[in-house]
């Protein structure tokens, strides 16, 4: 059976403005010639790619789908087709193209010459023109808060030392104290 699944969420850069999607397709050696779809991605594309048993070979197109009525002015489309542990490689990009253009075809007859995956990259580049803006990515979380989620789902409790917090005031005295557990290389590293 032939199978195409993201390898990673979609990176949205801001500017330019870009979206890139990466597949990774399981075996283009099948019982039969199949047509099938990757999951959605971007705004709503997604890459339809038809697999030819006999020949070994793959056909990958670009399809708007869900996103062919927005106007999002010029795009650029690029493919990179890898050949996972050898040299083998694909690239090429398409200019000019809109949601409206429809089905686009990438690729054809890419012949896969080994059992390995394939990798598909595909990015899609807006005119900067139109404005389109996307947020920054999220900056990755500190080592030290990520070792302390690895530590409180590995050992019974990561927290070695306790802290009061007071909830509420009398006069000029902290009343009501509550305990905070904390992981002391986290305080640290805080």
């Amino acid at each position: 059976m032939v199978r195409i699944r993201r390898t990673c969420q979609d990176q949205w850069e801001a500017s330019p403005a870009k979206v890139t999607s990466r597949f990774r397709l399981s075996s283009i050696l099948s019982s039969s010639n199949s047509t099938c779809y990757s999951p959605i991605c971007g705004f709503g594309w997604r890459l339809k790619y038809t697999i030819n048993t006999e020949k070994a070979t793959l056909d990958l197109s670009w399809d708007p789908y869900l996103c062919h009525s927005m106007d999002l002015g010029e795009i650029t489309v690029s493919v990179q087709i890898l050949n996972t542990g050898s040299s083998q490689k694909y690239q090429n990009s398409y200019e000019g193209l809109r949601m409206s253009s429809g089905v686009k075809s990438l690729c054809s007859g890419y012949t896969k010459t080994q059992k390995r995956p394939i990798e598909v990259v595909l990015s899609l580049s807006f005119d900067s023109s139109i404005g389109l803006s996307f947020p920054s990515p999220q900056p990755r979380a500190n080592n030290f808060l990520l070792e302390f989620l690895h530590a409180s789902l590995t050992r019974p409790s990561p927290a070695d030392t306790k802290l009061y917090l007071y909830s509420s005031r009398k006069g000029h005295q902290a009343t009501r104290p509550k305990p905070l557990f904390v992981s002391s290389n986290t305080l640290r590293n805080f």
